[in-house]
């Protein structure tokens, strides 16, 4: 559910592994504030050039939640990552994913500067 990529078992074991080791308090704070948080409240008030970048796989936080945001925040630009689930900061240590990754936020960094801000 984590990764779209095949991860090897061994990986798979390690990684659960450190999802036990976090603690269990923090994980259920967070939760918490989840279910107290009103979210999308303030999003149209966002006004600064935003960076999204969202794995379209992800399982774990849907990748419409991305183009929720897009839409909502005025001066934002979507990026999609085509061959990733949740667990993007592992699917893309690869060097062709590197530089996709890099080739993504540089355009995106170019047409933000485009976008006019009203202050």
């Amino acid at each position: 559910m984590f990764f779209f990529k095949y991860t090897s078992q061994a990986f798979s074991d390690w990684f659960f592994q450190q999802g036990l080791q976090a603690a269990g308090w923090a994980t259920a704070a967070i939760a918490k504030t989840w279910i107290n948080e009103i979210l999308f409240a303030d999003m149209e008030s966002i006004q600064v050039p935003t960076l999204i970048i969202h794995a379209i796989h992800d399982k774990v936080v849907p990748f419409q939640l991305g183009e929720i945001q897009h839409k909502m925040i005025r001066s934002s630009m979507l990026v999609p990552l085509e061959f990733s689930g949740h667990g993007s900061f592992y699917e893309i240590s690869g060097m062709d994913s590197r530089k996709q990754c890099e080739k993504c936020i540089n355009i995106a960094y170019f047409r933000l500067l485009e976008i006019r801000i009203d202050f």
